[in-house]
């Protein structure tokens, strides 16, 4: 059991926000119990209709970082991945996050001792610290993430809310002013994550 709220742990960190998160378990973008994330926005359409986007992406990889007696995770997505059922806005996204300077979006927790880690999961949330890089650009985050089991595994899931521009990134505009199409400045960031897909868990003390 214990092994299972230390992985657990390491997967505290997908979630990602630079301000204060907006978190939810209901209505996520990624199927229940699975290992995905999914980025979620709202647009409007020929400046009067509301739509919304999702893309969805399940080859996400988490393994553990160990220095010293301290824990942390690298968590990794490649932005080709992302699934959003509509080819050409498939490609806006690898131009717009930049995949060809970096191909997949990293985060990185802060290092945390194992203690840490057990009592973030123990009370079945935690705030958790990192940094996000997008494009080798660096943003620094900060966190709040569920725990929940699901045939004697943890699942990591909830659901961040922030916006474009505090990640560096302008939202797209299609037409002039938006005639044809205008996303919000508004991104959510879904996740759902399974410890049994942790890489390298031999790195984990006690396994």
């Amino acid at each position: 059991m214990k092994k299972k709220v230390v992985l657990a742990g390491f997967l505290l960190t997908v979630g990602l926000a630079l301000e204060k998160p907006s978190i939810s378990a209901p209505s996520l973008e990624v199927p229940v119990n699975s290992h995905c994330v999914a980025w979620k926005t709202h647009k409007t359409l020929a400046l009067v209709k509301r739509a919304s986007a999702v893309g969805k992406s399940c080859q996400v990889a988490v393994r553990v970082i160990k220095k010293g007696d301290k824990l942390g995770a690298e968590v990794s997505v490649p932005i080709a991945s992302f699934d959003s059922q509509e080819k050409k806005r498939d490609q806006e996204v690898l131009k717009i996050l930049d995949a060809a300077k970096q191909p997949n979006i990293i985060f990185k927790t802060e290092m945390l001792t194992e203690a840490d880690w057990l009592d973030m999961v123990s009370k079945g949330f935690g705030p958790v610290k990192g940094t996000l890089y997008v494009a080798q650009r660096a943003y620094p985050m900060r966190v709040l993430v569920q725990v929940t089991r699901a045939d004697n595994e943890q699942v990591v899931s909830g659901k961040i809310v922030t916006k474009f521009t505090s990640l560096g990134i302008v939202p797209p505009v299609i037409g002039p002013g938006g005639s044809i199409a205008k996303v919000d400045d508004y991104v959510e960031l879904h996740f759902s994550l399974n410890t049994k897909q942790l890489q390298n868990r031999s790195e984990v003390p006690g396994l």
